[in-house]
C-alpha cells in the first residue's frame, strides 16, 4: 500500500529537522512545522514568497542563492554554516538536492539538521583534551600544536624574529 499524501505530510512535519522544497524561481512551495516554529513564522507567511523575502536580499544573493544555482544544475550542495534564528545562534548542516519533475530539475529539495549541540560537545571534548581541568592551563599534549602555530608566526614576522620556549 502506497502511503497517502496525508501521511506524507505528516512524516516531514514530524521531523526535528527543516525541510523545506523552494522551485527554480526561488519560492518557497513546501516547508515543515521545525523550519516555520524556527523561524517564529506561519506556514503562509512564508509559502509562496521568494527566498530573499524570509532571509532577506543580501543573505539571499551572498549566500543562499549559489548553492540554490548549483543544485538546480543538478548538484548535491552538502555543507556546514552558522545561522541566526531569532534569539538562538546555531550551527547547521544544510544539505540541497534536486528534486525532477518528469525528469527535469524544477526545484531543490533542502534539509537542515541542527548541529549547535554537537559542536558544544566537541569543543567541551578538545578543552578536555588540551587543558588540565583543575588549573585550566594548557596541557602537555597542546604542546605540540602551540609550538607549530608559533613556528609558523615567526615564518611569516618580518619585524618579530624574537621567540622564547618555557
Amino acid at each position: 500500500m502506497i502511503p497517502s499524501d496525508k501521511a506524507y505530510e505528516y512524516i516531514v512535519n514530524t521531523s526535528a529537522d527543516f525541510i523545506t522544497l523552494i522551485s527554480n524561481s526561488y519560492i518557497y512551495e513546501v516547508v515543515n512545522d521545525s523550519y516555520c516554529k524556527v523561524l517564529t513564522k506561519e506556514k503562509e507567511e512564508i509559502l509562496g514568497k521568494h527566498v530573499a523575502e524570509i532571509w532577506g536580499y543580501d543573505r539571499f544573493e551572498n549566500k543562499i542563492k549559489g548553492h540554490l544555482d548549483k543544485c538546480l544544475s543538478g548538484s548535491d550542495i552538502h555543507y556546514i554554516e552558522e545561522f541566526d534564528f531569532g534569539d538562538s545562534h546555531k550551527y547547521m548542516h544544510v544539505s540541497y538536492y534536486p528534486y525532477k519533475t518528469k525528469g527535469v530539475i524544477t526545484h531543490v529539495l533542502v534539509f537542515s539538521h541542527d548541529i549547535t549541540k554537537m559542536g558544544e560537545i566537541e569543543a567541551k571534548l578538545i578543552n578536555y583534551e588540551y587543558r588540565d581541568p583543575l588549573t585550566g592551563l594548557f596541557n602537555r599534549k597542546s604542546l605540540d600544536i602551540i609550538l607549530d602555530m608559533e613556528l609558523e608566526k615567526a615564518k611569516r614576522s618580518k619585524q618579530d624574529n624574537l621567540r622564547a620556549l618555557f
